[in-house]
């Protein structure tokens, strides 16, 4: 991992100047103010190059999030599709409407105080999904939108995810790789790896795993931007602390962040000679970084409250706890979340590959970076393989992973930025971004219900979870055309017998298949291509200008090395 850029702040550099005018006298108060000033010149130089190459970043990422969001809302679902967005939603519009915490009942929920229902999960994306909500009560008061009454809320995750995919970018162009290989990286990321089948569902992973990139986003650049690192910190803590609201499990992964800007704050030798000791220049940024924290826990305790009468009981079953499983089932149900063929991550990501393989390159040129992704995946990895629940319910591949996925394709960015090793491994590439890619449409054009619905062995879960022959992959595409058809309100032609059975046989599981929010209105073909004439110019001009960074022309011609830390062209 980069250190901080060099140079002092002035206060460094007062105490500086003191201890040296003490230890040399006054003959060599020349020398000391001279590089003083030289210090002071670098620090200020590093930051700026830093605000340019950021600037120059920002309309990539803008148009990598026009891109991604018009992109994920046009595959979305346009309802609710599982128990968990259901509930997060109902209290997303009980906040709006009756200004209480309390929802309907359902297979979610627990009873709690007054003999209300209340929602189990985390407040965190019930309050992001408020600003959509309110789209869809204002739609519904004006007669619009009738059969699809939560059509705008239920694409919060699209812009969610898009955001995820913005933020890599520009921690890869941080980190010190090129454009075109941080702008590869995201790409990978958007379209080959479970973030897009997520960005369609209604789960809390997608948040999650948008909040941490911008943890790390803020964590490292508290390392290279010596003069803004209280801002760095805070916006740090305030990220995980919407974490924590999201999912509780972020607490564990917290600490790994606040361990990181204490390692940065230690600076070079110059640095550590003439400032405080580094326990206690890390004191004001760890405050800074702990205070949303510990604020985000405190309004996780007091909603636990106002449901259950109690701030340590969330709702949650003692199956659907952590650290609820012996050492022999934690290690298998880890095994199972990273290779099985029903929930392993390497087959639902297939691209994360590149990753593993760019990792000792990323060791060496950013150690603790590198450690940092490491840790939050061991971390992260071992604390849901003691759920009983590891698998994640009803789901798409290892449902719990999925916020760890960008982390983990971060190293791949090293591939892309040495073009030689890219096209030595160029077959085995293409391969594997290739097979990510039919991985994702197939979650995407298929609803992962439907392998749940229909087949006797998917329940339980974990029945047949290293059993090649009942993946939902592979059902998946076998599905396919059963989806494409109920999706879009078709029926076989013909009039003949076997075509007669399966027109019937489709009207039969239709109902397992919607996935599209076309299929809410009366004519889904028709509703899908007025959706897809309205956002197809403003997508075709974000996916030309994207091709543009991509190709090189808007783009530096020359990769940075990843070694040039602290500074950014």
């Amino acid at each position: 991992m980069p250190s901080g850029a060099t140079g002092s702040s002035k206060a460094g550099g007062v105490r500086y100047f003191r201890h040296e005018v003490r230890r040399a006298g006054w003959h060599g108060l020349a020398i000391v103010v001279s590089t003083a000033a030289r210090d002071e010149r670098a620090a200020t130089s590093v930051e700026s190059s830093a605000k340019r190459g950021t600037r120059r970043e920002w309309p990539v990422a803008a148009h990598l999030f026009a891109f991604f969001t018009l992109l994920y809302a046009g595959c979305a679902v346009g309802r609710f599709n599982s128990t968990d967005g259901r509930d997060i939603h109902a209290t997303a519009a009980s906040l709006l409407l009756r200004h209480s915490l309390a929802v309907p009942p359902s297979l979610g929920t627990f009873v709690g105080r007054g003999g209300l229902s209340y929602a189990k999960y985390g407040i965190g994306l019930s309050l992001v999904e408020l600003p959509l909500t309110l789209v869809d009560l204002a739609a519904g008061a004006l007669g619009l939108f009738r059969s699809a009454p939560d059509l705008f809320a239920s694409m919060t995750n699209a812009w969610v995810t898009a955001a995820g995919v913005a933020l890599l970018f520009l921690l890869v162009r941080d980190l010190g790789y090129g454009a075109r290989a941080a702008l590869l990286t995201a790409l990978v990321y958007g379209l080959t790896t479970p973030a897009w089948p997520y960005a369609k569902l209604d789960f809390s992973e997608p948040l999650l795993g948008t909040m941490l990139l911008a943890a790390a986003l803020a964590s490292f650049r508290f390392a290279t931007r010596p003069r803004q690192r209280l801002r760095w910190a805070l916006l740090a803590g305030a990220a995980l602390g919407v974490a924590v609201l999201t999912k509780y499990v972020a607490v564990a992964v917290a600490p790994l962040f606040a361990v990181y800007l204490i390692a940065v704050s230690r600076g070079g030798e110059a640095e550590s000679a003439r400032e405080a000791p580094g326990w206690r220049r890390a004191l004001p940024a760890q405050g800074a970084f702990w205070l949303p924290v510990a604020a985000a826990v405190a309004l996780t305790l007091a909603v636990n409250a106002l449901r259950s009468g109690s701030p340590w009981v969330t709702g949650y079953a003692a199956f659907e706890r952590p650290l609820n499983q012996s050492p022999p089932a934690t290690l298998a149900a880890g095994a199972a979340l990273l290779v099985s063929p029903g929930f392993g991550l390497l087959w639902y990501a297939s691209p994360l590959v590149l990753g593993v393989l760019g990792f000792r390159r990323m060791w060496r040129g950013h150690p603790r970076e590198a450690l940092g992704v490491a840790l939050l995946a061991g971390v992260t990895l071992l604390l849901y393989a003691t759920y009983p629940t590891w698998y994640g319910g009803w789901s798409w591949g290892p449902r719990f992973l999925v916020p760890l996925v960008p982390f983990l394709l971060l190293p791949a960015a090293e591939i892309f930025a040495d073009p030689p090793v890219a096209r030595r491994l160029r077959n085995g590439m293409l391969a594997l971004l290739a097979a990510g890619g039919v991985e994702q449409v197939l979650g995407v054009l298929v609803n992962y219900r439907a392998d749940y619905d229909l087949l006797p062995w998917a329940r339980p879960e974990t029945a047949h979870v290293w059993e090649p022959w009942t993946a939902a992959l592979l059902w998946h595409a076998l599905f396919l055309p059963v989806s494409l058809l109920t999706n879009l309100g078709l029926r076989l032609p013909g009039r003949i017998v076997p075509v007669a059975l399966a027109n019937w046989g489709l009207n039969q599981v239709a109902e397992f298949f919607p996935f599209f929010w076309c299929g809410l209105f009366p004519a889904p073909l028709l509703a899908l291509l007025a959706g897809s004439a309205i956002v197809a110019y403003p997508l075709w001009r974000s996916g030309r200008a994207l091709y543009s960074h991509c190709a090189g022309r808007r783009a530096p011609q020359t990769e940075r090395p990843p070694g040039r830390r602290g500074t950014q062209s």
